[in-house]
């Protein structure tokens, strides 16, 4: 957190962009490095793009499966 901190001690504001899903990380039964476990640590908010081409209702439930963090 403290290198986060440093490289954007003069930004107004900074995007970090993760990587697969959300909560994939190293293990897949933790969230151990994944996207979810750094915004947690960094108290970041999380912005979901979902790409709901061919869908209709059930890109609610996967946006609402994700909203649980």
């Amino acid at each position: 957190m403290e290198g986060f901190a440093r490289a954007c001690q003069d930004a107004d504001i900074a995007v970090i962009e993760g990587v697969m899903g959300l909560f994939d990380g190293s293990n897949w039964d933790s969230d151990h490095a994944s996207t979810a476990q750094i915004a947690k640590l960094l108290r970041a908010p999380v912005l979901l793009v979902v790409d709901i081409s061919g869908h209709a209702r059930s890109a609610a439930a996967v946006v609402l499966g994700v909203s649980k963090i």
